[in-house]
């Protein structure tokens, strides 16, 4: 039996039917291509991260090891490690200043002369110049000195933009305050009994300043 033509109701419904299977089927599954793109561009991406770390850290090396070459005075001789460890009865001295004097070449001594400043534990590294790691080779006295100087009658300074501070600035200047060595002379003269011979390799000493002392000066 042939059907006829679909009257203008039917050709409604047929049409809200396929509109409504087309909108409610599921969109079709990324392709393989796109997750592979996105692989290799997070690849890349974490390829030029680390690339800009590589770069910064060589050129921060390039640099310390440019400019700690030249600032290198000319004639400076080879410098070796070296530590020095101060006690006082017994007991770490913190504080105290260091300082190595050349007895072997007087006059090399006078040039490069190696200092430190002991810390918590005693310790003091030893600079050259005071800013150049370790000592030249050579046989050193080791003097040892540590100071205190008696707190300020004027107190606490005022602000530097405030009217008082040029006033208590010339005061302050002016103020002759008692300074006291609390190192016994013989450790912080040239008389000390402490020496120390220093060359190739690690150099360290331990010397022991006597008793608590507090000397005026």
């Amino acid at each position: 039996m042939t059907r006829g033509p679909l009257s203008l109701g039917e050709r409604v419904r047929v049409r809200a039917v396929r509109v409504s299977s087309s909108s409610s089927s599921p969109p079709p599954p990324e392709g393989e291509g796109t997750e592979k793109r996105r692989f290799m561009a997070l690849q890349r991406i974490t390829f030029l991260k680390n690339m800009q770390k590589f770069i910064v850290i060589l050129l921060l090396s390039f640099s310390v090891t440019l400019f700690g070459c030249s600032n290198r005075p000319s004639g400076m001789p080879a410098l070796y490690p070296c530590k020095i460890t101060v006690t006082q009865d017994g007991t770490p001295l913190a504080d105290a200043s260091v300082v190595l004097v050349n007895i072997s070449d007087t006059e090399k001594g006078q040039a490069w002369a190696p200092m430190g400043k002991t810390d918590s534990s005693g310790v003091a590294v030893m600079m050259t110049n005071a800013q150049y790691n370790g000592a030249a080779a050579g046989k050193y006295r080791i003097i040892v000195d540590k100071t205190e100087t008696e707190p300020s009658k004027l107190g606490p300074p005022p602000a530097t933009d405030s009217p008082e501070y040029e006033a208590w600035s010339e005061k302050s200047a002016n103020e002759d305050l008692t300074q006291f060595s609390l190192v016994e002379t013989v450790y912080s003269s040239s008389e000390t009994p402490h020496e120390i011979d220093v060359g190739k390799g690690t150099n360290e000493k331990t010397v022991d300043v006597g008793k608590v002392v507090r000397i005026k000066r």
